[in-house]
């Protein structure tokens, strides 16, 4: 006992000798204090990079293996031009169980359109309009393929106050300069930028500063299966069904006052994708629960979104197809009404119609 407060007494006397120095007005504490901060930054600078996220480091910033916002992040700091076609697929929790894997789709296409192609497979759950736009802004200029945004009535629901949240929580590890210009137009305050991707990009690091800790431990996170996710099992039942269906007026109503700046925020990425290099572009209605129809005003409610979509297709010259078109979905094949698909046999048919799709614009 003597000796812990001894050891007490001694840490405390160099806790008062560093404040000391750290306060009293000599050349020599100034120096060390200096010397200390930048050497702070320089390391916060260096864990908080693009190259960090680029390379096998993003293991690290994984906050769950189903970490999909990390995952794209990721894959898009990862990427460069290429000689061989870039495939971009967006979309969220729905498209994310829609199609497979990146490799997966790689060989279907292959298959399908003897092309070798690079497939960047950037699906995020809650994705927003103005998540997929930073994402195409990030995306290096001058490649060329096939661009698939998937869509499903989520995506549609997204306010403005979801944008306002994107500026406190943002989900992409890095800066999000059309974010903040879309957040500037609506009104919304923004953080002062530095230019410093570390800096401008640190609340998503700060955020992930738990699973940094422990993935130094255990060596880093690899991305997993979506299908395993443990939601999955909790929504799987009659009753989380019901809650579903009976929630349509609210969804009809977020919609209907939603839609049309989500589809101009579209209509913006569209154009935005047309100037980064020669790609075509496919609207992709993601998997619906033929569960709606048989609803009442499950079919005016889709079918509404659906004539949306097929106009802005229209207008912009772009593709649209619709994954229920092509896929003989049945109520078995989904976990929820949102539309996830539950299992790896209808996934793959979904990920054969999405490679399906992307192979007729390949061959043009």
């Amino acid at each position: 006992m003597a000796e812990a407060r001894q050891e007490i007494r001694q840490f405390s006397a160099a806790w008062r000798s560093f404040k000391a120095g750290a306060t009293q007005s000599n050349f020599a504490s100034a120096m060390i204090m200096l010397t200390v901060m930048v050497l702070c930054f320089a390391i916060l600078t260096w864990l908080a990079s693009a190259r960090l996220l680029a390379g096998d480091g993003h293991r690290l910033l994984m906050d769950g293996p189903l970490d999909t916002q990390t995952h794209a992040t990721h894959q898009l700091l990862a990427a460069s031009p290429a000689e061989k076609p870039s495939i971009l697929v967006f979309g969220s929790s729905v498209m994310v169980r829609c199609v497979k894997d990146a490799p997966t789709l790689e060989q279907l296409i292959a298959e399908q359109a003897n092309v070798d192609a690079k497939v960047y497979n950037l699906s995020t759950d809650a994705q927003t309009t103005w998540e997929i736009e930073a994402m195409i802004d990030q995306f290096p200029a001058g490649g060329h393929g096939v661009v698939v945004l998937g869509t499903s009535y989520g995506v549609w629901m997204n306010s403005v106050s979801d944008l306002e949240k994107l500026i406190r929580e943002p989900k992409l590890g890095f800066p999000t300069p059309t974010i903040d210009a879309a957040a500037r137009a609506e009104g919304i305050s923004v953080p002062f930028r530095t230019g410093v991707f570390g800096l401008d990009a640190s609340k998503y690091f700060l955020a992930h500063r738990k699973a940094v800790a422990k993935n130094l431990i255990y060596g880093g996170l690899e991305y997993g299966d979506p299908l395993d996710a443990y939601w999955m099992q909790i929504v799987n039942n009659q009753s989380f069904w019901d809650k579903e269906i009976a929630q349509l007026p609210d969804l009809v109503a977020q919609v209907e006052t939603n839609l049309d700046a989500n589809i101009e925020t579209v209509r913006r990425t569209i154009r935005s994708i047309k100037q980064k290099g020669d790609y075509s572009i496919v609207l992709y209605e993601a998997p619906i629960h033929p569960g709606w129809f048989e609803v009442d005003g499950g079919d005016a409610f889709f079918s509404k979104i659906r004539r949306a979509l097929q106009n802005l297709a229209d207008d912009e010259g772009v593709v649209f197809a619709a994954a229920r078109d092509q896929v003989p979905f049945e109520a078995k094949d989904f976990v929820d009404f949102e539309g996830h698909l539950g299992n790896d046999e209808i996934r793959m048919a979904c990920t054969r119609d999405v490679a399906e799709t992307i192979a007729e614009e390949l061959v043009l």
